[in-house]
């Protein structure tokens, strides 16, 4: 019954998107299960001022993404759970936390190579720590001296590895 409304409505709108979106609107009523990844993925964050280590467990699965709209449907990747964020004080006693990787970026390590992390402070959203060597650096354009410069350095860890089940 469902298909049959999807598909009266759909008839009636005028247009090119008529038939794209028929199919991704028929297509999307077809229920699909998710399919779990096998293993985890163990992030582990050491403070280097305290040598406390956390570890964050993240485990993937692909499941469709299926809407109703000319964009179209697809198997997609996402968390089985929203993984917890990592807290973390900066040196000058500001309050933030890592945000963690998405599970495309864990499971395609060509196209991320955990050089850049993403860091939310209260204040501002999205600032990028960079790594060089060892250490975790905060990098800002000076537009007087036109180059970057160095704001302070993180002095934190990250560790990421793979876990088999």
């Amino acid at each position: 019954m469902k298909i049959l409304a999807a598909v009266l409505v759909l008839i009636t709108l005028n247009g090119c998107t008529v038939v794209p979106a028929t199919v991704a609107g028929l297509d999307s009523l077809i229920p699909r299960e998710s399919k779990p990844i096998p293993g985890h993925f163990l992030i582990s964050y050491q403070d280097l001022r305290t040598s406390e280590t956390t570890h964050i467990k993240i485990s993937c699965e692909h499941y469709y993404r299926a809407g109703f709209s000319t964009q179209g449907n697809a198997w997609s990747l996402r968390y089985v759970q929203e993984p917890q964020k990592f807290q973390f004080t900066l040196p000058d006693g500001q309050q933030g936390e890592f945000d963690n990787p998405s599970c495309f970026q864990l499971l395609e390590p060509e196209h991320y190579k955990f050089n850049n992390i993403r860091f939310n402070l209260a204040a501002q959203k999205y600032i990028w720590f960079s790594k060089e060597s060892d250490k975790w650096v905060y990098r800002k354009y000076n537009r007087t001296l036109k180059k970057p410069e160095v704001i302070f350095e993180v002095p934190i860890k990250i560790e990421l590895q793979k876990v088999e089940d």
